[in-house]
């Protein structure tokens, strides 16, 4: 037993944090693995190669030295890969994929570990969290079960914000907490550091603004709403007003593009509050979310039925948890499971308090680390493993091997392509030769949902720009395309009218165009032999300069263009 509560206590010193760091990361790059990701191109989800886009620009534009006309870079990055969301979204995120490109190198590989990073950061917070107020061994034991969540582990597979908004709002929390729990001389530092640290997750994404419901649900669960009175509470206030405010107000106009609804609607609640009700069922798994309920229930409910305050860190987590659901019921920003990391660690807290209050039921105390507990934590973790047989599978494939064919011949500096297809398949197109291309940004890359059509952020308001074959085929000379790419996996209920237009150009102009080559693309696993048909002009050379303006209307209120620099 000795030797037993000895180790407990190497565990939960903090030096123990890097061997849980590591042993997160390591784990994380295994479902990474697992789960394709490392073969996989940026199309599991819409937003990931722009993600992945606006990386390589924050980076190229960083390194490049030159940093005179930051707009005008942006502008003309956007011409040559049209999947930069910089203004739509902060810019926190891209400014750490730029640190860390610059380190480690702009690659694929690299930024995928990039998340495997950030996800095991936030697994190590998480273990300090549960160490700190429970057994050590079961914080070891509840934070695998952490990384090994199904939702975890697909989200640390693909280039995405969340994880970040994750980590960053875990911490705001835990900041929170310690302003509630410290006394009155040392509550401006913990205001600051709660104030600084949310506008570091709004300036990741604006989901981050879910971390204005942690303080007044967090005082009022804690039972210290007098703390509403004290200047030190709205110093974070202030902190985020001033750091956060200037961005929100320049991008407005962004903002609202994307949002799926232009204002708020009360029809949207009922259907929010029951997907998020049943998708935080879903994202912690029945017997995690089963453990949570009992450690809420114990270290929140009860104490306040016994007029006693629960512990600060508690009651800040537990509105965490309730100001992510709550956002995003009240908050039109779409429906997507996603949405719910956040609400995680908080979630696991919760399940180990439960999970130790079950142990204590049947003599198993916290600190003892007896053989029952073990044998209990083991079957836990067994679980967790079990169902990590069958992870989330990334399998999106096919515009890499387009992309090589065009590196030769026609695929250098200033050449132009045009690609056809839906959402996920323009951004794997755009983002494969982004990350190709050696001289970013050299190579155009005309995305036809964008020159063929518009539309806002959220796919509202769509409308083609041309009526026939012959205007089609008249922009697509003008912009002096060398190589033409469309995709015909796309699914007829999903297939836009522009991407129809264009294939009847193809048809109606047959000796306009060549068939170069076809190339197989594999879709979320599924492969379509053939799919990718690569075009190019016949009996017409193109001859730079091109007209390459894109119509932004809706986000930027103009047209950008530029004729091709060098020529």
């Amino acid at each position: 037993m000795q030797q037993s509560r000895t180790l407990v206590a190497r565990l939960a010193r903090p030096s123990c944090a890097a061997l849980v760091f590591a042993a997160s990361f390591g784990l994380l790059v295994l479902v990474q693995c697992r789960s394709g990701a490392h073969h996989s191109e940026f199309g599991a989800h819409p937003d990931e190669a722009a993600h992945v886009v606006t990386g390589l620009m924050v980076h190229d534009y960083l390194v490049g030295r030159d940093w005179s006309a930051p707009k005008r870079f942006a502008e003309n990055y956007y011409l040559h890969y049209p999947k930069v969301g910089l203004g739509h979204w902060p810019p926190v995120f891209y400014v750490v994929q730029a640190g860390w490109a610059a380190a480690f190198g702009a690659t694929a590989c690299s930024l995928l570990l990039l998340m495997a990073c950030t996800g095991a950061a936030l697994a190590t917070v998480l273990f300090r969290v549960i160490c700190a107020h429970l057994n050590a061994t079961r914080a070891a034991a509840m934070t695998a079960v952490f990384v090994l969540l199904p939702a975890v582990g697909t989200l640390g597979s693909m280039v995405m914000t969340e994880m970040l908004v994750a980590l960053l709002s875990f911490a705001a929390a835990l900041a929170f907490a310690r302003y509630m729990g410290t006394e009155s001389s040392n509550r401006w530092w913990w205001s600051l550091a709660f104030g600084v640290l949310a506008s570091l997750a709004i300036l990741t994404k604006g989901t981050g603004l879910l971390l204005a419901l942690v303080p007044p649900l967090g005082l009022l669960l804690a039972g210290r709403p007098a703390l509403f009175r004290r200047a030190s509470l709205w110093l974070s206030a202030v902190v985020v007003a001033t750091l956060c405010a200037p961005f929100y107000l320049y991008t407005l106009k962004m903002q609202q593009n994307g949002m799926q609804h232009e204002s708020f609607e009360l029809s949207f609640v009922p259907a929010a509050a029951q997907f998020y009700g049943a998708g935080l069922v879903s994202v912690s798994t029945g017997i995690v979310f089963l453990l949570a309920l009992i450690g809420l229930v114990d270290r929140v409910v009860l104490p306040a039925r016994r007029n006693a305050r629960p512990e600060p860190v508690f009651a800040a987590l537990a509105a965490l948890l309730l100001g992510t659901w709550t956002f995003h019921v009240l908050v039109p920003c779409g429906l997507e499971l996603r949405h719910l990391l956040p609400a995680l660690p908080p979630v696991v807290v919760f399940a180990a308090a439960g999970l130790d209050r079950v142990l204590s039921r049947i003599g198993c105390r916290s600190g003892t680390a007896s053989p029952a507990a073990e044998v209990v934590l083991g079957i836990l973790v067994g679980l967790f493993v079990v169902v990590g047989e069958t992870p989330y599978r990334k399998d999106w494939r096919g515009y890499g091997e387009v992309t090589r064919v065009l590196g030769g011949e026609g695929g250098g500096t200033n050449s132009v392509t045009l690609v056809s297809s839906d959402p996920q398949g323009e951004g794997m197109m755009v983002s494969e030769m982004a990350l190709a291309d050696a001289h970013r940004p050299s190579r155009y890359v005309l995305r036809a949902s964008k020159v063929l059509a518009s539309d806002r952020w959220s796919g509202r308001d769509y409308r083609t720009r041309f009526e026939s074959s012959e205007a089609i085929r008249d922009y697509v000379r003008g912009c002096s395309v060398g190589a033409l790419v469309i995709d015909t996996s796309v699914p007829p209920e999903n297939t836009p009218e522009h991407h129809r237009q264009l294939v009847r150009m193809v048809a109606a102009f047959p000796g306009d165009w060549r068939l170069e080559s076809s190339h197989n693309i594999v879709r979320n696993g599924v492969t379509y032999p053939g799919a990718i048909l690569l075009y190019r002009p016949v009996n017409f050379t193109p001859a730079p300069p091109g007209d390459l303006g894109i119509d932004m209307q809706a986000m930027l209120g103009r047209k950008i263009g530029t004729t091709r620099q060098g020529e």
